[in-house]
């Protein structure tokens, strides 16, 4: 891959029980941060697409750190548009956790963001960009419960 630089990300989510003396609301159980971490310089932003029973489903974080606190009491699948510092875009997700036996809940995954270009994070590279945010996200929440269906509908061996 010549004229190519890789580096790694890490996102992931943390979450901790909330007891129900101190919640907001009651139904809110859980208070957790999702989050995108890499070197310096290499992520401009970041939208966090949150599930649509969310007052404001879309986040846009624009400076380091990339996360954002919430509180709830479900687990779902939060969709990231990660904008490169070259303003190539990056399109991933993370399934959030909430419930395990020992809190916090850490749920984190290793990647690498690959661009073409030099390690200072000059402007040159091909840019990848989607005519419309909305018709994006809903192929790829399609193409989820489509896999989520798959292995529903398997037979039991």
């Amino acid at each position: 891959m010549q004229g190519y630089k890789t580096y790694p990300v890490i996102i992931g989510s943390e979450s901790n029980f909330i007891p129900e003396d101190e919640r907001i609301l009651p139904e809110l159980s859980h208070e957790w941060r999702c989050y995108v971490k890499s070197v310096p310089g290499l992520i401009k932003a970041v939208q966090f697409r949150l599930h649509e029973s969310f007052k404001n489903p879309y986040i846009n974080i624009n400076s380091s750190p990339f996360e954002i606190i919430e509180h709830g009491w479900g687990e779902f699948t939060v969709q990231l548009k990660i904008t490169l510092f070259n303003d190539d875009k990056v399109n991933t997700n993370h399934y959030l956790k909430l419930h395990g036996s020992k809190y916090p809940v850490i749920s984190e995954k290793m990647d690498t963001i690959c661009y073409k270009g030099d390690e200072t994070f000059s402007t040159d590279g091909f840019t990848y960009k989607y005519e419309n945010d909305d018709e994006e996200y809903l192929r790829i929440d399609n193409g989820i419960n489509y896999i989520l269906d798959l292995f529903e509908n398997q037979p039991n061996k």
